[in-house]
């Protein structure tokens, strides 16, 4: 699926008020973080995939609604269910799991969606992910960091700060900054020389960064 980066996340946590205040300093107009005094930061496809290294395919991600796919494929992954679960019943059910295959992909996919690239105030999975297990041999070739800042930028445009992917935003932050005068004793040390983010940030070295950066 092109997920490889996705499956060494090292981070597991996140710093919330950071991600609260990126957002409210988010300009829409130029969909830039203006960072008074310091700078800008782009929100764009170039910069999620430097953070998550997701892939950014020719393919549009067909996030959206289709009632027709949604009921051929929901019995297939809650059986006896007539209303979307918990997310966290998917997180438990890949748990569960003891092969690799298709219907672990496809759950895997709707878990990283609705959990980490597109997560909205529901505790539920979105329904719009069904279109996108439909076609899960083209995952791969999906413009992902397309739709991660696309998401990012309307929820924010709308004041909706605790909706897109907070990952990234903290993230992104964190890996922009001045490590020099960052005292990293008992985080293991600063992240890495890395490609993406995603793969070398810890929470403690995240926690370190953003106390010296206060």
């Amino acid at each position: 699926m092109g997920m490889q980066a996705m499956m060494n996340v090292r981070c597991m946590n996140l710093v919330n008020p950071i991600c609260d205040w990126l957002g409210e300093i988010y300009d829409p107009a130029s969909r830039e973080f203006v960072i008074p005094g310091r700078g800008r930061l782009p929100l764009n496809k170039e910069s999620v995939f430097c953070t998550l290294g997701v892939p950014r395919g020719q393919i549009k991600v067909p996030y959206e609604v289709n009632n027709k796919i949604e009921e051929a494929l929901f019995p297939r992954f809650f059986p006896g269910l007539e209303s979307m679960p918990n997310t966290s019943v998917l997180a438990d059910s890949l748990q569960a799991m003891t092969t690799h295959g298709k219907v672990f992909k496809m759950e895997l996919l709707m878990y990283l969606i609705s959990a980490v690239f597109a997560p909205t105030t529901s505790l539920r999975p979105s329904n719009k992910c069904f279109p996108i297990l439909a076609k899960l041999k083209d995952a791969k070739n999906m413009n992902w960091c397309k739709l991660i800042a696309n998401f990012l930028h309307d929820a924010f445009s709308s004041k909706m700060y605790q909706k897109g992917c907070r990952l990234h935003l903290m993230l992104m932050y964190v890996d922009c900054l001045d490590l020099s005068t960052v005292d990293f004793t008992g985080t293991g040390g600063p992240s890495p020389m890395h490609k993406f983010a995603v793969s070398a940030w810890t929470i403690d070295a995240v926690k370190a960064v953003l106390a010296a950066d206060r």
